[in-house]
């Protein structure tokens, strides 16, 4: 065994920390070199160099890629090869799954504005691409991306999502009618009522967007979550409830006043903030979104409300989530919770207390002559319950998306858990220690992390990455 000549500060069982060199196994772990691994001879040449990870993906990806063979230097470590990711469809037909999704080229940051244009092009190019793989002529695919159809000359794809739109609506009626007759319901009044608003938002609802709202379908949530998902998760409270009732300051200029109006009045029509007996008020104020949008964040602390919840901790994922999930050729997507705290109710017993008054703003539309106090249905940014509330509720809708994983036709089917673990005589650093594994092509199965409204989903191809997208989609 041999040393290094540098001195490191290191932990002792003698003192708490001691001066001395490092081993060569030391420095081995430190570049992510396993005991089964061969040796490198020239220990200078190891610790000018990046840690084994990244030289053992680089070279992977340049096997894959360029048809080198990295391992066959005696000076490079050996690992097990990864095999390129599958080109078999994930469906009943067989075609390349890259050539079914155009060039995404010149998207927009995260941070887009409310009202920023749909990308029709995302949507379209994949259900014409996915034509041509079936079986379908070029000249078949050209003519219906033409054509129109009725007096209002709608594309076919315009008028197969009305059809759609119209097929979910009577989907969910149909759903809701089982529930009522299945001899599950606990509170009927209460249930009634928050069925008549779901099916109200419905049929505002288009098919890009919830124009009147959106709201959970309680019933088809889990029986132990059906009251959550239908009134909210309770709110713990101490002390005295604050009665606050200080005016929202003026606005400061035309400009902002209009730009306020505008998301208040949203967020009015949508039944988001409704009429209500209201004990204390929240303040709220702007912040810049996007290069020309604003957010509007309400303040409980300044009321007092904050100070009275029983705010519970919790954890939210890092990047070392998603880690485990990637390979050399998977597939990500991202996919932005519209709204992510607006689809989650606030518990009853702590409305009153969320009370805004929107008549500095508001006036002179009309809108609140009758009612300047109205109060918080929904999750509110800015009071201390509402991060756990929203992202304990996506944690349990995430356990319904995911599915059966023993299922081979779920996108998140696997059945290995694979562990490579520092000591095993095969760890290999350039993969992920613990991971979950598809058998039969060997690959990291499809998964998905959260944090907070943002989606991160994986797949081996693009083609199960876009099934994995569609299947989060459509069950939140």
């Amino acid at each position: 065994m041999t040393k290094t000549s540098k001195l490191f500060l290191c932990p002792s069982v003698f003192e708490k920390y001691v001066s001395r060199p490092l081993t060569d196994e030391e420095i081995r772990h430190c570049w992510d070199l396993g005991p089964g691994q061969a040796a490198l001879v020239v220990m200078a040449d190891l610790i000018r160099s990046p840690p084994a990870k990244v030289l053992l993906t680089f070279g992977r990806l340049l096997k894959r890629n360029m048809g080198l063979d990295y391992s066959s230097s005696g000076s490079f470590p050996m690992v097990s090869s990864v095999s390129p990711p599958s080109k078999a469809s994930l469906t009943s037909f067989s075609t390349n799954a890259e050539n079914l999704f155009p060039s995404l080229e010149g998207r927009q940051s995260a941070a887009k504005n409310d009202d920023a244009e749909i990308p029709m092009a995302y949507w379209d190019e994949p259900f014409w691409c996915t034509l041509l793989a079936l079986g379908r002529s070029r000249d078949f695919v050209e003519t219906a991306r033409e054509k129109v159809v009725g007096s209002k000359a709608r594309p076919v794809l315009s008028v197969l999502r009305e059809w759609v739109l119209r097929t979910w609506r009577v989907s969910v009626r149909r759903s809701l009618q089982r529930y009522l007759s299945s001899g599950e319901v606990i509170d009927l009044e209460s249930d009634l009522i928050a069925a008549q608003d779901c099916l109200s938002r419905v049929a505002r609802a288009d098919f890009w967007e919830w124009l009147g709202g959106s709201r959970l379908f309680f019933w088809r949530w889990p029986s132990h979550l059906r009251v959550w998902a239908r009134d909210g998760i309770p709110v713990y409270t101490h002390g005295i409830q604050p009665e606050y009732r200080k005016n929202q300051p003026p606005p400061e200029d035309q400009a902002t006043k209009l730009e306020v109006a505008k998301k208040l009045r949203k967020i009015l029509t949508r039944g988001y903030i409704v009429p209500g007996t209201v004990k204390s008020l929240i303040s709220y104020f702007r912040v810049p979104k996007g290069d020309s949008d604003i957010r509007l964040v309400f303040d409980g602390t300044k009321s007092g409300l904050n100070s009275t919840i029983w705010a519970t901790p919790f954890c939210s994922l890092s990047i070392d989530a998603l880690l485990p999930m990637l390979e050399p050729g998977t597939w990500q997507s991202d996919i932005d919770m519209g709204e992510q705290f607006y689809n989650y109710l606030l518990h009853p017993s702590v409305r009153p207390y969320c009370g805004i008054e929107v008549d500095p703003y508001l006036r002179d539309s009309g809108m609140s002559k009758r009612l300047p106090w109205l109060m918080w249905e929904r999750c509110v940014m800015g009071s201390a319950s509402s991060p756990h509330g929203c992202v304990k509720m996506q944690t349990l809708a995430e356990e319904c998306v995911r599915g059966n994983p023993t299922c081979q036709a779920n996108p998140f089917f696997f059945d290995t858990v694979r562990l490579n673990l520092p000591g095993q005589t095969d760890y290999d650093p350039s993969i992920a220690r613990v991971s979950k594994v598809v058998t039969e092509t060997g690959l990291v199965a499809a998964d998905m992390s959260t944090y907070v409204d943002d989606v991160r989903n994986t797949g081996a191809s693009a083609l199960q990455c876009w099934q994995t997208s569609h299947r989060i989609s459509t069950h939140f």
